[in-house]
């Protein structure tokens, strides 16, 4: 049911980016017989006029309650069981926490640019929540990360643990796995069988294991031509893979692999057939191929209209695969993938050489492994040359006799 709704949602909220997604696996409520009236109401300046939205869930179903803003306002009464944790959805910007639980009335103010200074009265958890932000406001990443495990271990089944963990420990590109595991550890069991923690400690656990140097994990999906490609079809390529999706674009990203594709443009069949054939007899049927980078965008959409929609849109001219499974793909799965976008550079010997680097450093990386592609050839090239010396050695020895 859950992974259902999963799909639907990104589906139907391309504009709301990767944490309308993430937020499935995030909310957690402790279900009740009876249910009382709630007042949500909100003043967010600098909202306009939109839509916000309220998602809670409630076992194995999901809540969506729509708040239209007016005039950067909202009102909406909702039925809470005794306990109720949800988000709220705010376009482009985040997924605000809210914890609804004793009070008839909750109320939001705040202003859009400063979205974590909002203030909520009628929660007692979103006071203390905002009160442990405000008190680690000024620390380092480092020192902020430390005082949340503090959090998780001197309150263990708290459910303001798993936002935190979230917000502090998720937003980096390249997220530090091993603490993440370790802050995992730390939680009660309640938590800890949370279907967001149960996931993301599976996803801390294989990115934990996927390093560089190791082998690039295996994919496969089809093509804008409906084409089955999978990680073979690049074997003896440099390969950048390139996740995205279409409701989370990012021009910078696509105009840095924009550069890259016109600096290395793919070599074509006949291209190589041509080099190729340029090489002595024996040398002809190498495996190796000339040094060539093959740019993969993988795609986390689950709707083909709006990958193809945006394939076209960025006039993206390099390799697109998408399987359609969203967040549930294997490829996904397998590069531990919590954020898009998100990069990998395989070399053509097909281990990982680096994961998500910095765009600054990524032309002289791919520089590396394109160096590196050339010096696998010429290996092979030369160990082909010697089998072939030995072979004639052989036949020559044979004719004396």
């Amino acid at each position: 049911m859950l992974l259902i709704l999963k799909v639907m949602i990104q589906k139907n909220a391309s504009k709301w980016g990767l944490w309308i997604v993430v937020l499935l696996f995030t909310l957690s409520s402790c279900h009740h017989r009876g249910s009382r009236r709630v007042q949500i109401k909100g003043m967010i300046t600098g909202l306009g006029n939109d839509t916000v939205y309220l998602v809670r869930n409630k076992l194995d179903s999901l809540l969506i309650d729509t708040l239209f803003v007016s005039s950067a306002s909202f009102r909406k009464e909702i039925n809470v069981d005794s306990f109720d944790q949800g988000y709220l959805l705010i376009p482009n910007l985040v997924s605000f926490p809210l914890y609804i639980s004793g009070q008839s009335k909750i109320n939001i103010k705040g202003n859009i640019d400063s979205i974590w200074n909002l203030t909520v009265t009628g929660s007692l958890k979103n006071k203390e929540l905002k009160f442990f932000m405000d008190s680690i406001a000024s620390f380092d990443l480092v020192a902020k990360r430390r005082a949340v495990n503090d959090y998780v271990q001197s309150s263990p089944d708290d459910p303001i643990s798993m936002f935190l963990l979230k917000h502090y420990f998720l937003e980096d590109q390249t997220p530090p796995f091993k603490k993440i595991s370790e802050v995992i550890g730390d939680m009660g069991g309640k938590l800890r069988d949370d279907l967001f923690i149960s996931n993301l400690s599976d996803i801390a656990k294989k990115a934990q294991n996927l390093e560089v140097g190791d082998y690039a994990p295996s994919f496969s999906a089809i093509d804008t031509a409906k084409v089955r490609q999978s990680r073979y079809t690049f074997n003896h390529k440099v390969v950048l893979l390139h996740f995205w999706a279409s409701w989370k674009p990012d021009t910078i990203y696509l105009n840095h692999l924009r550069k890259l594709y016109e600096k290395y443009p793919p070599m074509t069949s006949k291209e190589v057939d041509k080099i190729n054939f340029k090489l002595p007899s024996y040398a002809r049927n190498i495996k190796a191929l000339p040094p060539d980078l093959a740019i993969v965008g993988l795609s986390l959409d689950v709707d083909t209209l709006e990958w193809q929609q945006a394939v076209t849109r960025d006039s993206v001219p390099w390799t697109q695969l998408c399987d359609f499974y969203g967040w549930s793909s294997g490829a996904a799965s397998r590069y531990a993938i919590n954020n898009v976008p998100s990069l990998f550079v395989i070399g053509a010997d097909s281990k990982i050489d680096c994961i998500n680097p910095n765009l600054n450093e990524l032309d002289s990386i791919i520089d590396v492994a394109m160096g590196q592609a050339a010096e696998i050839r010429e290996n092979e090239l030369a160990s082909l040359k010697q089998r072939e010396l030995v072979r004639k050695e052989r036949d020559s020895k044979s004719h004396k006799y």
